[in-house]
């Protein structure tokens, strides 16, 4: 899968998106009433749906940039999901768990979500670090300031090209020389991989300034 110049949808867009979480079950009531029930996804797909209403015409112009540029639903880019984007739902400052450290070699980013004793992890394969994926220590909440990847062994920061390294489109830690610890733990920003789910531009006039493009979708792409 190509992700186009690491390119990410903008974000004044994504920001007001309506977020779902989508699974594939199959359910087959049996003539007793019993339940059968088949789960075809290993873990959930994502799916926004975007209304932009009164955006100016020149903001408007560069959407339908990006747009363009896509090809529609062809090329698939890095999409910020406001509802899910951090290493901890509560937003505090203790990173989170990965990983038990077990040697020199390759760890998967992934988050973890946790109901009593049930665990249920996503690969986090699109961080966000500073200096290699745009925007570069910017965050359209001005009320979350961007946090740059940050990766610890314990309670120790590693640093980034000496101790380990990542990468932006696959999120796998590569760590090259032996580490003194247990657990590798991280705090960090994500993107999901998405494509346009529509191969149409429809978009309404509304004044001498304002332009309303209404109730397309963005749909993740799995790889």
């Amino acid at each position: 899968m190509e992700i186009v110049n690491n390119i990410v949808f903008p974000e004044y867009v994504s920001y007001f998106s309506n977020a779902a979480d989508e699974w594939n079950t199959q359910i087959v009531r049996t003539a007793s009433g019993e339940e059968l029930r088949l789960s075809y996804y290993s873990r959930a797909l994502r799916k926004f749906t975007t209304n932009i209403d009164n955006l100016p015409d020149g903001t408007m112009a560069e959407v339908k940039d990006f747009y363009m540029n896509m090809r529609g639903r062809f090329y698939v880019f890095r999409f910020r999901d406001w509802t899910d984007y951090l290493w901890d739902h509560s937003k505090n400052a203790e990173p989170a768990d990965i990983s038990a450290y077990t040697g020199v070699g390759n760890y998967q980013l992934n988050k973890k979500y946790t109901t009593g004793s049930l665990t249920y992890a996503k690969d986090i394969k699109l961080p966000r670090v500073n200096g290699q994926i745009p925007p570069a220590g910017i965050s359209y909440d001005l009320n979350h300031p961007s946090q740059d990847f940050e990766l610890y062994i314990d309670t120790t920061l590693l640093t980034r090209g000496v101790d380990y390294t990542i990468s932006t489109t696959t999120g796998i830690i590569n760590i090259p020389s032996p580490l003194s610890g247990s657990v590798l733990k991280a705090k960090y920003e994500y993107d999901i991989a998405c494509r346009f789910d529509t191969d149409s531009f429809d978009v309404t006039k509304n004044n001498s300034s304002t332009q309303t493009w209404s109730g397309f979708t963005i749909q993740e792409v799995r790889y």
